[in-house]
């Protein structure tokens, strides 16, 4: 039987450096890095400029922005629930990989408040009025409340985030979008229909492994919001190569994904970064 490599906490943190352009800045497409990275958090419209501008070379504030403009990126709820810059061709691969915990978090969240709602005909109700124009969710919240739909009036409005594919609209300034962002939907920004659900989680694992690898069940889990996602490590494992941390846990990674040396010195990465 072989020996399974035992990764120190220094080795892992070089591998997350590394996956995560932190080593120092690279000559890349930002499209390209938005991807290479499974998407930016984006609760608030400035750290995917920062981000990116940490680790990509002469990067300016026009170069996230234009692809926004030109719908080659996306803001959307995304991995836990939140906003993500994603590429538009990761947002149609995962964002039905995660509505099953968008779903779940409506029932968390709202609690008792969810049993009041009318979720189809809420969904009918604001797909409708979201076709003529891009829409705040105040904007959103207030149609709903002047149709007499069931629940109360901000229950409404955060079901309607989870369970409706939406993406926010870029409409300029120094980050892109103003504070009070309007939705739109998915499919009509991105000319392509966006499946309501997946239960295929492969993908998903691949591009957090490719982008945070060498990582537990646990480590894909908090990342994405997701539970139960064991089987499909399983699944996936003989595509895999594993390893253990100092405390024993099983990690998982893609064949040939980058593991720099542990030795390789702070300095070196401080002097990459601001090159």
């Amino acid at each position: 039987m072989a020996t399974v490599q035992t990764l120190s906490l220094r080795q892992l943190g070089r591998a997350t450096l590394a996956r995560q352009m932190l080593l120092g800045r690279e000559e890349a497409g930002v499209v390209a890095t938005v991807s290479r990275l499974a998407g930016l958090q984006a609760q608030l419209a400035r750290p995917p400029f920062i981000g990116l501008w940490s680790r990509v070379l002469g990067f300016r504030r026009e170069d996230l922005a234009g692809p926004l403009v030109r719908r080659e990126l996306v803001r959307a709820t995304m991995m836990r629930g939140t906003l993500h810059v994603v590429s538009a061709r990761d947002y149609l691969e995962l964002r039905p990989v995660l509505q099953p915990l968008l779903t779940k978090a409506v029932a968390s969240v709202l609690r008792e408040r969810a049993r009041d709602l009318d979720i189809e005909g809420l969904l009918s109700a604001a797909r409708d009025y979201l076709a003529g124009e891009p829409r705040t969710f105040e904007e959103i919240r207030d149609h709903l409340t002047s149709l007499g739909l069931p629940g109360e009036e901000r229950a409404r409005g955060f079901a309607v985030r989870c369970h409706l594919p939406l993406v926010q609209v870029p409409e300029g300034g120094d980050w892109a979008y103003p504070a009070t962002a309007r939705f739109t939907l998915a499919e009509g920004w991105l000319g392509q229909p966006v499946a309501t659900a997946s239960d295929d989680a492969r993908g998903l694992v691949r591009r957090y492994l490719a982008a945070f690898g060498p990582a537990s069940v646990v480590d894909a889990q908090t990342w994405s919001g997701m539970a139960g996602l064991r089987g499909v490590f399983e699944e996936l494992r003989p595509e895999l190569v594993t390893f253990r941390d100092e405390r024993g846990r099983e990690l998982f990674d893609l064949p040939g994904a980058p593991l720099p040396a542990e030795d390789l010195s702070l300095i070196h990465i401080s002097q990459g970064i601001v090159r």
